[in-house]
């Protein structure tokens, strides 16, 4: 998918956070709701525009510091009900 073009739809399968510089402490909830219905992808890294529910692209900073973040959190229980692999993490790189 051409994601400078066009993202997917924000649903209850689909959410985005914004991301640049740390895991967001909001994330949790919404893997939380995936854990708990039939899944659901969390795309990191996109900024919604107030007013509008429009998406864009804002990158993040530290991709690797993100990871850690997240794979601490996860390690921590921050979420109930731990499937995650390595599998399930991956990293898009959208040039512009």
């Amino acid at each position: 998918m051409n994601y400078l073009n066009q993202l997917p739809s924000e649903n209850e399968h689909c959410e985005y956070k914004k991301a640049q510089n740390s895991f967001p402490k909001d994330a949790w909830e919404s893997i939380s709701a995936f854990e708990n219905t039939d899944g659901g992808k969390l795309i990191l890294g996109i900024t919604e525009t107030k007013n509008t529910h429009q998406f864009s692209v804002s990158g993040v900073t530290d991709v690797q510091k993100i990871c850690d973040d997240f794979w601490s959190g996860i390690n921590n229980q921050m979420v109930s009900n731990n499937n995650f692999i390595n599998d399930d993490v991956q990293i898009i790189t959208v040039n512009s």
